[in-house]
């Protein structure tokens, strides 16, 4: 598979080089306070609309419950036009083409997602079905730095592990045998050990992210020894936490050229966003078929992080080209 091209740096500098009208925004109703830094920075720009997407779960919670209370109104503030989006919780894949439908027929030919407070099992079918269409000439993601996170538990109540929407692999393959399992590693295990149990590959490849500072770093290693040490032989391979094109260099490398690759996107969006998109092209280019596997939390810590962090180019959002026409 060919390696893509993903230009990044701090979004003001990305927004820069792009057309400034018909823009499109989609981002997600968070209790964060990263989650509207992308939002305010593009406001420089001439927007056709934003799309707000509210997680509408049947258990309620005081996650949601924040959600309800603050969120949307802090995107909405200074942020018109709005269109509040309210989605099933958590698996929601038909919702979210209803969204990317109501974008093309809207004018816009350019379009942000924010991923910052967005779970993996909505930005990744949302990237995907964005694009997939042929109507937006520019597609950028966005991707804030959290400030830290609790030293609690950031999640609970893990569903059991499935599919993400628009990345079914194995689960549509006459053999579902796992022949190797990519796994993007972060603080937690629970979910990874769930679906490396169920698919026992014959190989095992673990993407640390890097730099990881105290005390992620050592929730970080905690969770890759852990994994070892159920998994002898797994090959770790270092990757930035936030240069996507690194990242998919790196799966291009060490993918398996054969047999049933299993992509399991825990720790750090950016991975995550690279695992997503080389699935992608790997159905594109290679008519390969990869799925991406999770295990999805029903419910998050409040907040899940507070403040944000400026990164080593002194940006706190950064900005990933997709697509640029």
């Amino acid at each position: 598979m060919s390696e893509r091209s993903v230009p990044y740096g701090p979004l003001p500098w990305v927004l820069a080089r792009l057309p400034t009208d018909e823009w499109a925004v989609i981002a997600c109703s968070s209790s964060e306070d990263r989650g509207t830094v992308a939002s305010r920075t593009v406001a420089t720009h001439s927007i056709v609309g934003r799309w707000i997407l509210r997680l509408s779960p049947a258990k309620r919670s005081e996650h949601f419950s924040t959600l309800e209370e603050i969120s949307v109104r802090s995107l909405r503030e200074g942020l018109d036009p709005a269109l509040e989006v309210e989605v099933p919780w958590p698996w929601l894949s038909e919702r979210l083409q209803e969204v990317v439908s109501s974008i093309e027929a809207s004018g816009a030919k350019r379009v942000l997602v924010d991923i910052s407070a967005m779970p993996k099992s909505i930005f990744l079918p949302l990237i995907k079905f964005v694009l997939l269409s042929t109507v937006f000439e520019c597609v950028i993601a966005t991707y804030t730095l959290p400030g830290k996170y609790p030293s609690r538990r950031l999640h609970r109540d893990v569903l059991p592990a499935a599919p993400i929407p628009g990345y079914l692999g194995r689960y549509v393959e006459t053999s579902t045998d796992v022949s190797q399992a990519i796994v993007g590693c972060g603080f937690d295990t629970q979910g990874i050990s769930t679906i490396l149990g169920e698919t026992s590959p014959k190989r095992l490849t673990l993407l640390v992210p890097f730099p990881a500072v105290p005390p992620l770093s050592t929730h970080l290693w905690a969770s890759v020894s852990e994994l070892r040490e159920s998994h002898q032989g797994a090959d770790i391979q270092p990757v930035s936490s936030v240069d996507v094109e690194g990242v998919l260099r790196t799966l291009s490398r060490v993918a398996s050229e054969e047999g049933v690759i299993d992509l399991v996107p825990y720790g750090p969006k950016p991975v995550s966003l690279a695992m997503g998109l080389f699935a992608i092209a790997c159905e594109r280019v290679a008519g390969r078929s990869v799925s991406v596997t999770y295990a999805q939390p029903e419910d998050y810590a409040v907040p899940y992080s507070t403040g944000t962090r400026v990164g080593s180019d002194g940006s706190t959002s950064l900005g990933y080209v997709l697509r640029k026409e």
